[in-house]
């Protein structure tokens, strides 16, 4: 195991005033199924916030139909001293907006999941670097 995690893992035990003994033969394996349920808990955020974001985009959706619906409605002034495309334009494009915004949600988390179950280690690393003081 390299000194750098080490040494992580000593600070994180001196902050919550754990002291982990190296030479006992359970600390390996521990460590192992300790990084193994991080993982699992990265990728069970990332899952949720999929699906949040999926939410999102179902809701925004019917945002616009609705939206749209009411543009061709009797309901709808074009009225100039009326409010009405204002507000439908402004809704619009905030629907969009956060259309966009949840699909971006959704393509970055698809890429940690992805990285979660392919390079394990390399999420772990990306954790630990700014506690060790890496970039």
């Amino acid at each position: 195991m390299s000194d750098e995690i080490i040494k992580v893992i000593d600070e994180l035990g001196k902050r919550f005033g754990i002291v982990i003994d190296w030479s006992n033969e359970n600390v390996l394996p521990y460590l192992q199924e300790l990084a193994h349920r991080f993982i699992i808990y990265k990728t069970a955020i990332g899952i949720m916030t999929i699906v949040i974001s999926v939410i999102s985009i179902i809701i925004f959706g019917i945002c616009m139909k609705k939206l749209l619906e009411w543009r061709k409605s009797e309901k709808f002034s074009e009225n100039t001293w009326d409010d009405d495309l204002f507000i439908f334009i402004l809704a619009m494009i905030g629907c969009v907006i956060a259309i966009c915004i949840a699909a971006g949600v959704i393509i970055g988390n698809t890429a940690g999941i992805i990285q979660n179950l392919t390079i394990p280690e390399l999420t772990i690393l990306e954790y630990i670097k700014p506690m060790i003081g890496g970039n």
